[in-house]
């Protein structure tokens, strides 16, 4: 039996990445835009390749992005639940 093997360039998928989530961005409060932009990401692209450069995007938001919210106040308090209900 063999394995498979993937070979892929990280730092063009990282590139591409970076222009679909710039791209999303400014068409944030266009859903329709935003369809429009993926379905021609989608044309250029093709589904396989865009699951790799979606993958990296979403990665990026976390790392860049959602990294830069507060934390706990002090060491060993409890993470706030994104569940809590508020009253």
């Amino acid at each position: 039996m063999t394995t498979a093997t993937c070979e892929a360039d990280v730092a063009a998928i990282d590139d591409l990445a970076r222009q679909l989530v710039a791209e999303l961005a400014h068409h944030v409060a266009e859903p329709d835009a935003v369809n429009a932009a993926l379905r021609a990401w989608l044309d250029d692209l093709g589904g396989r390749e865009l699951g790799f450069v979606a993958a990296a995007a979403v990665r990026l938001i976390f790392a860049e992005c959602l990294t830069t919210i507060p934390g706990p106040a002090t060491a060993g308090a409890a993470a706030p639940s994104l569940l809590q209900r508020t009253a």
